[in-house]
């Protein structure tokens, strides 16, 4: 009789930004231009946060420069809502808060993409699904 265990091999993860871990594992979502990983905020207590990228087709559809700027606007819009990073994060029911994202420059305040070249935005977590 044998006792060994089904294993599962450990799954890789990568540093973004500096804190945010993200696993190597299926995506929360997925649309055309963007996609979703579950990560954690690794200056935060482990803290769940929403990773959103860019995917290739957008910039084959967009190109970069139409990328940065929709990126950018994100943002700004997140910004204006208050409800981007200067802002005090507060409980909504149909938003979430935009924690932290990529910038141009490090130690920056413009939207710009990462050293890897990707634009992020780090967003709350939703702890339940948003579809009708």
């Amino acid at each position: 009789r044998s006792s060994a265990r089904k294993s599962q091999a450990p799954r890789s993860s990568r540093l973004l930004l500096g804190r945010y871990s993200v696993e190597d594992a299926p995506p929360l979502g997925e649309g055309g231009w963007c996609v979703v990983h579950r990560g954690v905020d690794r200056e935060d207590g482990d803290r769940p946060v929403a990773v959103k990228t860019f995917r290739a087709q957008a910039a084959r559809e967009l190109g970069e420069d139409g990328v940065r700027e929709r990126f950018a606007g994100e943002v700004r819009t997140f910004q204006a809502l208050g409800a981007g990073p200067d802002g005090e994060a507060i409980a909504r029911d149909l938003l979430v808060n935009l924690i932290d994202f990529s910038r141009a420059a490090p130690g920056g305040d413009e939207p710009g993409p990462a050293e890897d070249g990707q634009c992020y935005t780090i967003l709350e977590l939703a702890d339940e699904s948003l579809d009708a």
